[in-house]
């Protein structure tokens, strides 16, 4: 196996130090930097391309949600360092992105490191993408928007909830349509994910997003009328007038209850 580079992010040098000597133990680590604060860390990751970052996330200047947030598309395998409380603790542990309980302890990386090594189950294909959006949306319930992890190609997009306006599924494959909001961040009109649309639907908040076909899930914001033609229904959207999205009989009967009024 062949070496990787770690990159160490924490406000606090002691710790850096810390854990810096704790990975000096693996002869497959090679920590190629370190960041006091989080917009040093972007710069540092996006300088050096590292394999894999341990990421505080109460930093000055920049948290390490956001830090995750804008560098998600290049790639590293993610482990959080935090000094949160046992609640939080759980909540990691049950989306199972990894993540470092200050202080470190040895047993404790160790675990981490088997997952990072390839030695447990890798964090680079799908099932990770479920588990970093739903640790980041535990994260930032908070006053923020939740967001979801689509794979894209080899990268991925962090997307807010109001970046999407539905999805489809088209051949095995998911193409996401992006709202007026979306295309205006991310210049882009849809994007295409080798990502299933059943995988993609664990990663979405439920009470946003319905799936109104076997084929379809719409963000429940951009909903604005439903009509029927015969024994068939669907669903128009704000942002996509002209679209009528097909709706299933079950459905079209759930959506009348929630929406009596479109």
């Amino acid at each position: 196996m062949s070496e990787k580079t770690v990159l160490v992010v924490d406000d606090e040098p002691a710790a850096r130090r810390e854990l810096i000597a704790l990975l000096s133990d693996y002869s497959l680590l090679s920590v190629v930097g370190e960041a006091g604060d989080g917009v040093t860390a972007e710069m540092e990751i996006l300088r050096l391309k590292p394999d894999i970052v341990f990421l505080d996330i109460q930093m000055p200047r920049r948290n390490g949600l956001t830090v995750a947030a804008n560098t998600v598309s290049q790639g590293y395998q993610l482990v959080f360092v935090t000094a949160f409380d046992d609640y939080a603790a759980q909540a990691f542990e049950t989306h199972a992105i990894d993540y470092l309980l200050k202080p470190v302890r040895p047993s404790r990386l160790e675990k981490t490191l088997d997952k990072l090594l390839g030695l447990s189950k890798a964090l680079h294909d799908s099932e990770s993408d479920i588990e970093l959006s739903t640790l980041l949306n535990v994260l930032t319930s908070k006053g923020q928007e939740s967001r979801v992890n689509i794979r894209h190609g080899s990268s991925s997009l962090l997307l807010s909830v109001g970046d999407i306006a539905y999805i489809e599924a088209i051949a095995g494959y998911s193409r996401i349509h992006l709202s007026a909001n979306g295309f205006a961040l991310h210049r882009s009109q849809t994007i295409i994910s080798d990502t299933p649309l059943a995988k993609i639907l664990q990663t979405l908040p439920a009470n946003d997003f319905i799936r109104v076909h076997r084929s379809f899930i719409v963000n429940q914001s951009q909903i604005r009328s439903q009509r029927s033609e015969g024994r068939r229904s669907y669903v128009q959207l704000a942002d996509f007038p002209e679209i009528q999205i097909p709706v299933s009989r079950s459905n079209a009967r759930l959506i009348k209850e929630r929406w009596p009024n479109i």
